[in-house]
């Protein structure tokens, strides 16, 4: 192997195994987010007139005082983000106290909070959710009754979470859910397949790079600017697939 052959190609190496660590690094070291949407699904105004002839309706809350306007509202709260939450129990703690306080507004009483789902305990008295482990892409469903003119709105505060942000959302019946493929698969599978293949595109970008670079050597102005929009336009090729993968 000639010297003057030789240094081009370990100079393309270097440059494909520094854009590979660099990839590689910023991939498992990447700043989680850590984050909960709260989904009003339903809200149904029970003391409605129904207008039908003959049919009353009346609620009594502890079967003396009546209400004039109850509320059944639905929510659901999912862990939207990249990070689990963890409660008691876990050295990564990252609840304050373990558990997630619920609050009501926009109503005039809250008569009762209940939630429907067994992944999360949750204690009544407290209005809380007790956390032990809360992974993404898992959710809680919890049910409202409140009286009130208007629906009621269901409130975190996000300094109780660590680093968190809480939205807010409304269901709709036109939101069509995607799911992309790689959502199909395990955790482990999701993750080592998404290594693999930012290890294979990076590989391929840092070739392609070290190519064109030494094919611009020598050029005049304008082919070199050529060979740098033909660059931009591969990368981006290249790495166009990352959108569906992450």
């Amino acid at each position: 192997m000639k010297i003057n052959n030789f240094w081009p190609k370990l100079q393309t190496v270097l440059m494909v195994v520094s854009i590979v660590v660099a990839g590689m690094t910023w991939y498992f070291h990447r700043e989680k987010s850590t984050s909960l949407d709260i989904e009003q699904v339903t809200a149904t105004l029970l003391t409605q007139d129904f207008a039908i002839e003959g049919l009353t309706v009346k609620y009594q809350y502890h079967d003396s005082i009546e209400v004039k306007k109850l509320w059944k509202t639905v929510f659901v709260i999912k862990n939207v983000g990249d990070e689990t939450l963890y409660g008691k129990g876990f050295s990564e703690i990252n609840l304050r106290n373990g558990v997630i306080p619920l609050s009501v507004s926009n109503c005039d009483n809250m008569l009762s909070m209940s939630v429907a789902d067994n992944l999360i305990a949750f204690q009544n008295e407290n209005q809380e959710l007790v956390v032990t482990q809360w992974k993404p892409n898992e959710y809680v469903e919890v049910e409202v009754l409140t009286e009130g003119d208007s629906v009621p709105r269901l409130i975190i505060d996000e300094r109780g979470i660590k680093n968190a942000k809480i939205s807010y959302s409304q269901y709709s019946p036109s939101d069509k859910a995607y799911t992309r493929l790689i959502d199909y698969f395990p955790n482990m599978l999701r993750e080592i397949l998404k290594s693999v293949s930012m290890f294979v595109i990076m590989c391929n970008v840092g070739a392609i790079i070290g190519y064109i670079f030494a094919q611009a050597k020598g050029k005049s102005k304008s082919d070199k600017f050529a060979i740098v929009v033909v660059l931009i336009v591969v990368v981006f090729f290249l790495l166009f697939p990352l959108l569906w993968m992450f």
